[in-house]
């Protein structure tokens, strides 16, 4: 059991050496990719701003989700005339370069696993024969969801037995955009004649006006499977449509009106939910909430202070840094990977700065580094493996920890982090935090925007299992 891509992943790590790839193949994340074609646009010597790398990305994800190799791209007459009148001529070529460029770093990006997956299947029977047999009863959620190339595996595989069992609502379908295929769970019926439709209609949420004005919307559908949603919930408060131009906005405006409904009410915070629809969304909750000084628990997910990374889609160009915290102040403290390990790239110091909270005065803000300093000072066996440098100034604080790279030390990230960890607790309102960042971009003056990727991480064993991987790498 898993999502497409983890299984998917898994069949292609089994097979990979079939189609070029080594089974230890890495993955590239979204910031991977655009890096990359953001690459290769400097190299081809295109305009940044005709060919966006944001934009080129989603050309070549939409591309790979429907099946369209780099060649067929180029060799469409009809995709290189939209290119043409878009100005943008040259998408074909980042498109085939990019391709290039993963294969010959052993990489695959998210949409490769769909993409070399259905590959796999198409050119060599006797894969797909051997995954037929493992899966002889298939189930899929959320299938209103899936896009052309997931639903051309789900074909594949389920073509043996025909034992397929769908769920999903096509009213709900509102991943177009992202290349979701509302067409899929409408043609079931013609996919696999012998099917059976089961309803279900019953909604128990939502109050009668929250299922009435969805019924009065869905009806309007062109293409749909028919069907009434009803409850035995009360009527309920009518609807409020409240319009935001931002996130941000959006995130204030709801924390301002529990914060005036508890006061006038004289409410409790429990009596108060927020819902929504992705994890990323409620960052902006959470800060205004804290603006507000209301506390807040999240079910069925964590905060986004609290969120840690999927470690296994890591690559092994990553480099752990754990976050020490104190009131107006960050130090970070980073552990460096060996010279060589970014080609072309001096690795010999990694450095971040990060401006201090305007609240410390410039006198507390030294007086901590100063303190922080000689906390790692006074260490002989800390003070081995790493080296350091610190300052003030009137709009910023810094101080900069190295741990010297892997293969120059013996001390592991966990006895360094043990020897500070009770020795922070006289600094006043210091605490340990763990954080990874990936893909630091090195190089001209160090800022907090060399950061591309930074995650905060949940446990050291997380962190220790990252520069296991580095030291193997």
């Amino acid at each position: 059991m898993g999502t497409f891509h983890s299984v998917f992943s898994k069949i292609l790590r089994f097979n990979a050496e079939r189609i070029g790839f080594p089974n230890n193949f890495t993955i590239y994340d979204t910031q991977d990719s655009k890096s990359l074609i953001k690459d290769i646009i400097k190299e081809l010597n295109l305009d940044d701003k005709t060919y966006k790398p944001s934009m080129v990305f989603g050309r070549i994800s939409a591309a790979k989700n429907n099946l369209i190799s780099p060649e067929a791209y180029s060799a469409n007459s009809e995709i290189q005339l939209e290119d043409k009148q878009s100005r943008r001529p040259e998408l074909g070529r980042i498109y085939q370069t990019y391709a290039n460029r993963c294969l010959k770093a052993g990489a695959m990006d998210f949409d490769d696993l769909l993409y070399f997956t259905n590959v796999l299947l198409r050119d060599f029977p006797d894969v797909l024969h051997y995954y037929q047999q493992k899966f002889q009863y298939i189930l899929v959620d959320e299938y209103q969801d899936t896009n052309y190339a997931q639903y051309l595996i789900v074909k594949k595989l389920a073509a043996a037995y025909q034992n397929i069992c769908v769920v999903g609502d096509d009213a709900q379908s509102i991943y177009s955009f992202r290349g979701a295929n509302i067409e899929n769970i409408l043609n079931f019926r013609k996919d696999y004649p012998d099917f059976a439709l089961y309803k279900l209609e019953q909604n128990y949420r939502s109050t009668k006006n929250i299922v009435e004005a969805a019924n009065s919307i869905i009806k309007k559908n062109k293409d749909q499977i028919l069907k009434t949603v009803w409850t035995d919930n009360g009527e309920g408060a009518k609807i409020k449509v409240q319009r935001s131009l931002t996130d941000n906005e959006e995130g204030r405006t709801i924390a301002q009106a529990i914060f005036e409904r508890k006061t006038a009410e004289g409410a409790r915070f429990q009596d108060f939910a927020i819902l929504y629809r992705t994890n990323k969304q409620s960052r902006a909750f959470e800060e205004a909430l804290r603006k507000l000084n209301m506390p807040y628990k999240i079910y069925g997910g964590l905060s986004f202070y609290q969120r840690t990374l999927d470690w296994s889609l890591c690559h092994p160009r990553t480099i752990l840094l754990i976050l020490l915290g104190t009131i107006g102040l960050n130090v970070y403290l980073y552990t460096a990977v060996p010279k060589g390990f970014f080609p072309q790239q001096d690795t010999g110091r990694i450095m971040g700065f990060i401006q201090a909270d305007q609240s410390i005065s410039f006198q507390a803000m030294r007086g901590k580094l100063s303190q922080l300093m000689a906390i790692v000072q006074e260490d002989e066996a800390v003070q081995n493996v790493i080296g350091f440098t610190g300052g003030s100034q009137r709009n910023g604080g810094q101080m900069f920890i190295t741990l010297k790279p892997l293969n120059e030390r013996d001390v592991t990230l966990e006895q360094v982090i043990n020897r500070l960890r009770p020795k922070l607790s006289r600094v006043a309102g210091a605490s340990l935090f763990l954080q990874g960042v990936q893909d630091i971009r090195i190089g001209g003056r160090p800022s907090n925007s060399q950061f591309q990727y930074a995650i905060q991480a949940d446990s050291l064993e997380e962190l220790q299992t990252w520069e296991t991987n580095i030291r193997q790498a």
